[in-house]
């Protein structure tokens, strides 16, 4: 798998037993070691291999999971030096798509920027109200991939994206987007209203959380487009096609 911040993650078991192999990006990648980690080895060409300090075996979360483990990875992050405020919010929302991918294609760089003024528009959307909201610890792409299981019990990961300063809203939101959306679907057989779906049992959130979960759902896509290298950022202009055509999936999903 690959992190928001462009480490690839890959986990499984050698001779020698569990290990998870972390590759690329060293300098924009915290890694961190506690009580559940240690760093075998470092390659010639960067890439890092960790053991667990114990015996035992190691297993992916599955999607969806229950919330509460977002709590384990709220607690370590919670005690990480951070870097201060996340640059969307210092350097504005309407900037992400160039910070996170910045190979994508202008166009769909412009769409993301219009998609963030419609969200300003109809959401509320507002980096300046962030500012003076109290903040806490974050991660880009908070969510179970940055929790294993090691003998049955959850674990965070032995490197994670760098930690940011951001309003608690902003862990939860990106958690109902990587614990719980579904699509979007760019066949356009489906009706629009089946093309970007949320699950999971929680509350119906007030307008503007509903609209920073919209933005967090187009900025797990513009991580997909890096991946994949797809400059034309297809599932970006999906996100941001439906829910500027006055879709609001999040409100919609019980009904």
């Amino acid at each position: 798998m690959r992190l928001w911040s462009g480490t690839q993650i890959a986990y499984g078991n050698d001779n020698s037993g569990p290990a998870i192999l972390a590759m690329g990006n060293t300098l924009s990648t915290r890694a961190h070691s506690d009580k559940d980690w240690k760093l075998e080895l470092t390659k010639t060409d960067g890439t890092r291999i960790w053991r667990p300090l114990n015996e035992g075996s190691l297993e992916r979360i599955q999607v969806p999971c229950p919330d509460e483990l977002a709590e384990v990875l709220t607690k370590t992050i919670s005690g990480l030096p951070d870097q201060g405020l996340h640059p969307a919010i210092s350097n504005g929302l309407d900037k992400e798509a160039k910070r996170l991918y910045p190979e994508l294609n202008p166009d769909i760089i412009e769409l993301f920027s219009s998609y963030v003024s419609y969200l300003r528009e109809h959401f509320d959307l507002d980096e300046t109200k962030m500012k003076s909201m109290k903040m806490e610890h974050y991660v880009d792409g908070f969510g179970p991939e940055l929790i294993l299981k090691f003998n049955g019990k959850p674990v965070i990961i032995p490197e994670i994206p760098p930690v940011w300063l951001t309003p608690s809203n902003w862990a939860y939101s990106t958690w109902r987007v990587t614990n719980g959306m579904l699509g979007p679907v760019i066949d356009d057989s489906v009706e629009i209203e089946k093309k970007l779906q949320f699950i999971g049992d929680f509350p119906e959130p007030d307008k503007t959380l509903e609209g920073l979960i919209y933005f967090q759902a187009a900025r797990s896509m513009l991580a997909w487009a890096a991946w994949e290298k797809d400059k034309q950022g297809r599932f970006v202009h999906a996100i941001a096609s439906i829910i500027m055509s006055g879709q609001r999936p999040i409100i919609n999903r019980n009904r």
